[in-house]
């Protein structure tokens, strides 16, 4: 190469190197401006000036087309403004730049968790776990999926009442309701057996749960009682009434309740299990949980003392007492329920300790017999029983028992 040929090609080499870092030192600039426009509109979006935020951003975004920060940040400005359309469009175009980066997806779930539309946030996150498979998706999308309230339903029918499961339902997503499909865990609602039943669903798109609670209740039959059956259960009532039974629902009797019961129960009813020393009567537990079987269906859970009644050696102990108003029941309707249950309605009374009329009368007898003190009707409560058969015997046992 002769002397002129090689200054030529060191000048051209000067040049190149010259344009190369002139590029590099301009790239670097712009780099340093994005970097700062970006953080000043992120200032502006912290001091509420979203729309001089939006332009910071936008001034970024046209000279870097590939800035993710810019894109972030100006979603977020427009999710301040409640311009959703605009920020989901430029937050997907964030994920777009680079879908495999798990830190954009992190990013834009936590703007949405902020602005409360932890759903939205969902949605991306389930979207970068398909993609990525990173755990720290997965696992914030685990802490925000117990974070979500169910969607309860409560809806009453009639027993075989024809019902179908909604196939959309309203749910509360990112601060506003909308009505979704949903996919239920069963087919289809079967309501030919009285009782409470749970469906469990998820709605498409957010897969929110839902829960739907159906109660079937029974239509009501009145039975015709014979006198057999009506005095059977004038007695049947008459032992509740008789011991001041409180008010219960669905089987929910307490432990206390119980024992209060069967030691007023056995005291009136079965003094051959009292055993009776100075001014006090005490029945074994056993005894207890025989009589509390027999009437509610269920033994006590724990043995304990309870207010007037202590509990020493496996005994109750209790005062003996006398001359205590005589208090009797009365049905006066029966209604089959179906299932071999019944609602009842009942009549208490309360006479005098010194009663000795038929419980099954009526008030015009009662004045005969009893002259100018016959019972009085005390209140009025409605009680559902259920029909059992154990070795061959039939018995009612007491479900509910609520003032009328």
């Amino acid at each position: 190469m002769n002397r002129r040929a090689l200054i030529i090609l060191i000048v051209v080499i000067l040049v190149l190197i010259g344009i190369l870092g002139g590029l590099g030192f301009s790239k670097y600039a712009r780099s340093e401006e994005s970097k700062e426009k970006v953080s000043l509109g992120n200032k502006y979006v912290q001091t509420g000036k979203y729309q001089e935020a939006i332009l910071e951003f936008e001034k970024v975004i046209k000279i870097d087309k590939k800035n993710i920060p810019a894109r972030i940040g100006l979603g977020n400005a427009y999710l301040s403004i409640k311009k959703y359309e605009e920020a989901n469009k430029v937050l997907r175009e964030a994920i777009d730049i680079n879908s495999k980066r798990v830190d954009t997806y992190m990013q834009i779930a936590e703007l949405y968790v902020q602005k409360n539309m932890v759903d939205e946030a969902l949605l991306i996150l389930k979207e970068g776990y398909q993609v990525t498979g990173d755990e720290r998706l997965k696992n914030k999308i685990a802490e925000l999926e117990g974070s979500l309230p169910i969607t309860n339903i409560e809806v009453r029918v009639n027993q075989n009442e024809k019902y179908d499961l909604p196939a959309k339902v309203k749910i509360k997503v990112n601060n506003s309701e909308e009505e979704f499909g949903v996919k239920w865990d069963k087919a289809a609602a079967d309501t030919s057996i009285v009782g409470s039943y749970v469906y469990n669903g998820v709605s498409e798109k957010y897969e929110r749960k839902v829960k739907l609670t159906l109660t079937i209740s029974p239509i009501e039959r009145e039975v015709q009682m014979e006198k057999a059956l009506k005095d059977k259960l004038d007695i049947f009532f008459s032992n509740f009434s008789e011991a001041y039974v409180a008010p219960f629902e669905n089987g929910n009797i307490s432990d206390d309740s119980l024992i209060s019961f069967a030691i007023h129960h056995i005291w009136i009813n079965n003094s051959g299990w009292v055993e009776m020393k100075e001014h006090n009567g005490y029945i074994k537990d056993s005894y207890i949980d025989t009589t509390t079987y027999r009437y509610f269906g269920k033994k006590v859970s724990v043995h304990k003392s309870v207010q007037g009644y202590p509990y020493e050696n496996g005994c109750y102990r209790f005062p003996l007492a006398s001359g205590e108003a005589y208090v009797f029941s009365q049905i006066n309707k029966l209604y089959d329920l179906g299932n071999d249950f019944y609602k009842a309605e009942i009549s208490i009374y309360v006479a005098s300790s010194s009663f000795t009329g038929d419980i099954h009368g009526t008030m015009d007898q009662w004045m005969r017999t009893e002259g100018a003190n016959p019972p009085s009707l005390d209140k009025k409560m409605t009680a559902k029983i259920k029909k059992v058969n154990e070795d061959g015997k039939e018995r009612y046992i007491l479900i509910s028992y609520q003032n009328k």
